[in-house]
């Protein structure tokens, strides 16, 4: 045999062997079955034990949870002074449908609903109105009398009337509705050639009711607010209102607002 063919041979017999070898490399690894560790494997129920309560919450905690900031972010504890101002629309006792009449007065509003309750929007909605309203007459000018012959009359309406709001989205502004009662003081003087003035008086309970819009205006911004904290007074309140009274057998009607200070 020459040397060319028995390189030949060794050539061949070499790269079987080494593919041979390779392919067993590639096989994969058998399966170690080892019963003794299916022995000790613990048999699992088929359905699992039912969960754990947890604990109950201490009452600090809970309380903690649930209280709203609300009070935090806007702290006006809701005690209004304004100053009222409006036309009074006089029930005419003489047939003349109504009597024009300039109308003042000064109104404490409590809004009680900030002081009792915690949710950020039932805190805008309820409100009390205590207000005195008053109006006169004087004079020939007044009611149609002469300079002989003239009456003079004193109108005072002493009101408590509890509200509902609907705050207007995020605006300051909110509608509202009321309807109370009280009282109406009149005094009426008549004055006869100037000589001493002929005096009667009357109480009469009214009916309140009326509709209106009103707004709770910030002095400071939101963003000083969170950077100084509360100082001074917060908010002017400001009000436009429609109100009408029953009187025995005849109704006036207020057209006008206030403005004052919310605290």
């Amino acid at each position: 045999m020459s040397l060319g063919r028995t390189l030949l041979v060794l050539a061949l017999v070499g790269s079987t062997a080494a593919w041979a070898q390779r392919k067993k490399d590639d096989a994969p690894l058998p399966y170690d079955e080892q019963g003794e560790d299916d022995d000790k494997r613990r048999d699992l129920p088929r359905r699992s034990d039912a969960t754990s309560e947890p604990a109950p919450e201490p009452d600090v905690e809970s309380k903690g949870r649930r209280r709203s900031l609300a009070s935090l972010d806007d702290p006006n504890i809701g005690l209004s002074l304004e100053v009222v101002g409006a036309a009074l629309l006089l029930d005419s006792s003489r047939g003349q449908t109504v009597e024009g009449l300039g109308l003042g007065g000064i109104r404490v509003t409590w809004e009680w609903s900030r002081t009792f309750l915690t949710d950020e929007f039932w805190r805008e909605i309820f409100f009390l109105d205590l207000t005195w309203f008053a109006s006169r007459s004087s004079g020939p000018g007044g009611f149609g009398g002469t300079t002989e012959i003239f009456d003079s009359v004193n109108y005072h309406y002493f009101t408590l009337a509890p509200a509902f709001a609907f705050p207007l989205g995020k605006t300051p502004l909110a509608v509202y509705g009321q309807v109370g009662g009280g009282v109406n003081y009149q005094t009426s003087s008549i004055f006869v050639q100037s000589q001493d003035s002929t005096n009667i008086s009357a109480v009469r309970f009214v009916l309140q009711y009326g509709l209106g819009l009103r707004a709770r205006i910030h002095f400071i911004s939101e963003e000083s607010f969170r950077e100084n904290g509360y100082t001074g007074i917060p908010c002017l309140s400001v009000r436009l209102e429609l109100t009408r009274f029953r009187r025995a057998y005849m109704d006036d009607t207020v057209i006008g607002g206030s403005v004052g200070i919310t605290f």
